[in-house]
Parts: structure tokens; C-alpha cells; sequence
């Protein structure tokens, strides 16, 4: 491993008078989780009614976890034996948890600093790559990783890389050092850390991609951009700094696309986690005032009223990552503290509900996928309270028309059950077009999804694409296009020409299809597949070694 310059910060913190009293927010209510974990929770992530931890412990509930692990709402659980290194990083997409940080096995697997975890195994994510992971970003099915890496699946790849559920690419020729944190809104991705280079381009510990380019974003940050979220267009930072855009003081602030913005007066020390639910911002990090009110590492902004508020007592330690759990309605926080609220032993991870934001509804995912001439669009969500529903929202490029309402749905009013959405955008001609839902509950207020984007160009022409990974075991994934529906067969041989296994043998409308191949009951050696058509044969040479 090459060797990493470790920078370390104090902070001074200023602290008010003694008769500037802590002010008690009763709308909150504290949960502890078990007993908690052993040494600090770096990050969470919550897929369905399980919340996912992860950091530098070896316990949780008591029992040996290895620095990941699953509370379901009642106990703690393992994730196989879990990894040899620390985690810095938890995302979600489908029913599949991604972990990453700085570690090179998981649940005994041979992996490189990144893992997916399935609900019963752990699997690498093609080579991974070379150094620690900070930060991920979900956008579709597309993961997006920062860090201090230099080489993704084997490739170049400066600090920020992509994963497509089947290789790793680079975003152009990256960034010149640590990135801390990854946001991702439609086509754009934002960066930030501690750099001054994205793209060749001089930046200031913050950037945007825009599936293209680098740019600078403002101005950015002068120290370091901890923590990024995107409320509609507009761009929240926090972190370790005291001024944005050259000019404008504090240690968070908004960009809305030309200028940035004070929030009131902000907070008095670090910043390492930015939440959005409904109209409300929570923060997490390491002040102990917000807006000039005694805050201890959390706090709330009001975005309608832009006014901030404790959340009650608050946590004796650090707040380094947070996220939503719909189906008990509460945030879930995670970092270095030992007690939160009123002298709740907590141990390092811990729940809340706020009654002023009893979060609505939790989107768990939202996919689209092309068919002939149509987009599918689905969606679920783990919880809802008071949704009446859901206005699909469509905005072409090229397009001078803006988002426009295609559709509604309607919401299951108030549940603690997973439900599932479906809507159909019909008849499109060939282009690029972004999709996102906006939520509607019965009083009226209002939240937006991610937007997604689908390349609607159509397809062109029978292909039938190389599997990966080739050499691979013990599977492999193959991909193929249909211009037109029609009777299809995808058949694996072997050198003999005696057939193994038929992996399709159906009628298939035209689209875009991905077919998993498991070679685990054959020995090694090269084999081949064929898909047939009426029209169409083609075969390739895969190559199984054990």
C-alpha cells in the first residue's frame, strides 16, 4: 500500500457563557439500538425495516460483528464474518448493500477495498480498487466511489470512479487528491474534499461533473467539503472550512447555481453530515451551537423558514453519518458518541423521531428500463404517512419545455408495509430523457425523488456482447440487444458442440437483456454460447478457470 499523508485538524470551539442555558426540544425522542457497538459507527445505510452500521468495531449487541453489522429493530446480526478492515461507506441499491472503506476480505472473499453483500454472501466488485473508499453515491443502478484511490478494476482512475454492476470507469481524468464526499443529481456528479485540481481545472476542494467535464463549482470551499446533499437544484456543503465562494462565511452553505447562500448563522465547528427529510436539513458533526442555540453535533435548518433548532440535547461525540428509516419513522445517527438526549447510554449509534417531521414516505427504489418503444418506471417504498400519492415527472433534453407531468399515481395513504409502483411512459421516439416522482401527501406538502436518465435510442441491430469477466468463475454475466421480438435461444456448448445448459429459450419483446450464467457445476475449461434468432446466429468463446 503506498503510503497516505494523514492531515489532522483541531478544532477550537467557542463555548457561551453558563447562563446560556440548553434548550430541550420535546418533539424529540430518543431510541437505543441494543447495546450499541464497541468503538465508533462511520456509516449507515437502512434497506427496508434493517439498519446497516459500519466503522472501526469488533462488536455489536455483544456479539463479534468485524466492523459491519445489521439491526433489524430488536437484536444485532452479522453480515457472514464480516471485513478485516474499517468502513467508511454504506449504500444501497435493489435489495443489494454495498460497503467500502479500507479492508481486503470480506466474509473470507479476496476483495479490494469495496464489497457487496446480498443478504447471504459477500462478493468483490470486479478488482475494486487500489486504496480507501470515503464515500459513495447511488444514482439508478450506478455506484459512484471517492476516495484516495488511484486505479479502479485495474484501471486509472484519480480519486472518483464509477461502477456499472459490471466494470469500473473513470470520470475523465479525475481529481489531484482526497475526496471526502459524492452527490449525484441527473446527469451531474459533485465532489468534494481536499483538492485543488478536477479535470486539469483549478478548483477549490469542490466540483462538478457533468458526464463530460470538470468544473469548478462557485468557487468552492477554502479547507475541506466533508458533506454534500442536493435538495431540487440546490446544492448543500458542509465540512471543515470558514469560507465559500471567497467571500461568504460558515461551515455550510447553499449553492443554487449562481451564487451561495448563508444558512442564518450557520454552525460553530465541523460539519461531516448533511440529511434532508421534507423541509428540514439535519447536521451532523462537531459544533455545539447552531443559529447561535446550544446544539450538541446535531442540529435541524428549517428550509422554508431557514431557522435552525437542537435536536434536544443532542450526542456527546462526533456525528459522522445519518439516514432515513421510513418504517419507524425516525433518523438513525451514527458516529463517535457514547451518550445522546438526556443521558441515553447509546454507544455509538442511535434513533430519534421527530414529531415536527414524521417522514412521510421512504422510497426504497426507483428504476426505469427500456422496452421497445417505453419506458418502465417502478418504485417502492418501505413506509408511508399520509401519502395521497405520486406525479411522475419527465424532462427531454434538447427540450425547452421543462419537467413535465406524464402521469399520477396513487399512494397507500399511511403503512408500515412495502409496496410497489409501477408506471409505463409509452410510444417515445429515440432520445435522452430524465424521470423523477414527486411526492404528494394529503396536507399538501410535497418531496422529490432522485431523477433518473434512460438513453432512449433504441436498438439498432442484433448483438450479442462478450461475457464479463472473461476468464471468470464461478459466474458470469452476458448481455444481449433484439432490434425486433422474435423467438430467441441463448445455449451454452461445450467444445464437443454438446449442449450444457439453455439459458433462454423464449419468445422476447426488442430491448436490452442481461443474463447471469453459473458455471459452478462444470470443471474448468472454454466453453461457448450461442444466441439464435430466425434470422440471427452468433457464438462467442468464454473461458471458465478454477
Amino acid at each position: 500500500m503506498k503510503d497516505r499523508i494523514i492531515i489532522v485538524l483541531i478544532a477550537l470551539f467557542v463555548f457561551l457563557p453558563s447562563t446560556f442555558s440548553q434548550i430541550t426540544d420535546e418533539a424529540i425522542e430518543w431510541f437505543t439500538m441494543g447495546d450499541g457497538l464497541s468503538s465508533t459507527a462511520k456509516a449507515v445505510a437502512v434497506l427496508n425495516n434493517d439498519v446497516y452500521v459500519g466503522g472501526q468495531f469488533a462488536l455489536a449487541g455483544g456479539i463479534l460483528a468485524n466492523n459491519i453489522a445489521k439491526w433489524d429493530g430488536s437484536s444485532w446480526s452479522v453480515l457472514g464474518s464480516g471485513l478485516n478492515g474499517e468502513v467508511s461507506a454504506i449504500a444501497v441499491i435493489g435489495n443489494d448493500i454495498y460497503v467500502a472503506g479500507f479492508f481486503s476480505m470480506a466474509g473470507g472473499v479476496p476483495v479490494n477495498n469495496i464489497a457487496k453483500w446480498d443478504g447471504s454472501t459477500w462478493s468483490a466488485l470486479g478488482q475494486g480498487v487500489n486504496e480507501l473508499i470515503l464515500c459513495l453515491a447511488v444514482s439508478g443502478t450506478d455506484l459512484y466511489a471517492g476516495g484516495f484511490f488511484t486505479m479502479a478494476g485495474g484501471d486509472s482512475a484519480n480519486r472518483v470512479a464509477k461502477w456499472d454492476g459490471v466494470s469500473w470507469s473513470p470520470l475523465g481524468s479525475g481529481i489531484n487528491n482526497e475526496v471526502n464526499a459524492i452527490a449525484v443529481s441527473g446527469n451531474d456528479v459533485y465532489a468534494g474534499g481536499i483538492f485543488n485540481i478536477a479535470g486539469g481545472n483549478n478548483v477549490n476542494s469542490l466540483a462538478k461533473w457533468d458526464g463530460n467535464n470538470w468544473t469548478d463549482v462557485g468557487g468552492g470551499v477554502n479547507g475541506i467539503a466533508r458533506a454534500i446533499s442536493i435538495v431540487g437544484s440546490d446544492v448543500y456543503v458542509g465540512g471543515v472550512f470558514t469560507m465559500v465562494g471567497g467571500s461568504v462565511p460558515g461551515r455550510i452553505a447553499r449553492w443554487d447555481g449562481s451564487a451561495w447562500h448563508t444558512l442564518g448563522d450557520g454552525v460553530n465547528g465541523s460539519v461531516f453530515s448533511i440529511l434532508q427529510s421534507e423541509n428540514d436539513l439535519y447536521v451532523g458533526g462537531m459544533f455545539t451551537t447552531a443559529g447561535n442555540l446550544p446544539a450538541n453535533r446535531i442540529a435541524k435548518f428549517n428550509m422554508a423558514n431557514s431557522t435552525w433548532s437542537p435536536i434536544d440535547e443532542g450526542a456527546t461525540g462526533s456525528v459522522d453519518a445519518m439516514s432515513v428509516q421510513g418504517s419507524t419513522g425516525s433518523m438513525i445517527i451514527a458516529g463517535a458518541f457514547g451518550q445522546v438526549g438526556n443521558n441515553n447510554q447509546a454507544n455509538y449509534v442511535a434513533r430519534f423521531t421527530d414529531s415536527e417531521n414524521p417522514l412521510p414516505v421512504e422510497l426504497v427504489s426507483f428504476t426505469a428500463l427500456q422496452e421497445e418503444d417505453k419506458v418502465n418506471l417502478s418504485w417502492s417504498t418501505s413506509s408511508e404517512t399520509n401519502n395521497r400519492g405520486f406525479e411522475i415527472l419527465r424532462f427531454t433534453q434538447n427540450d425547452n419545455n421543462g419537467w413535465q407531468k406524464i402521469g399520477f399515481v396513487q399512494g397507500y395513504g399511511t403503512t408500515t408495509e412495502l409496496n410497489y409502483y409501477l408506471f409505463t411512459d409509452d410510444n417515445l421516439a429515440a432520445g435522452v430523457y430524465s424521470y423523477r416522482l414527486k411526492q404528494i401527501n394529503y396536507d399538501g406538502t410535497l418531496s422529490y425523488s432522485d431523477i433518473i436518465e434512460v438513453d432512449f435510442t433504441g436498438v439498432v441491430g442484433f448483438t450479442l456482447e462478450q461475457n464479463y469477466p472473461n476468464p471468470f468463475n464461478p459466474s458470469t454475466t452476458i448481455r444481449y440487444s433484439l432490434p425486433s421480438a422474435g423467438e430467441i435461444e441463448l445455449t451454452v456448448f461445450d467444445v464437443f458442440g454438446s449442449e450444457i445448459e439453455t439459458l433462454v429459450n423464449q419468445r422476447q419483446p426488442a430491448g436490452n437483456y442481461t443474463i447471469d450464467f453459473d458455471a459452478s457445476e462444470l470443471s474448468s475449461g472454454i466453453y461457448f454460447y450461442q444466441l439464435s434468432t430466425g434470422s440471427f446466429s452468433q457464438t462467442k468463446k468464454l473461458t471458465l478457470i478454477k
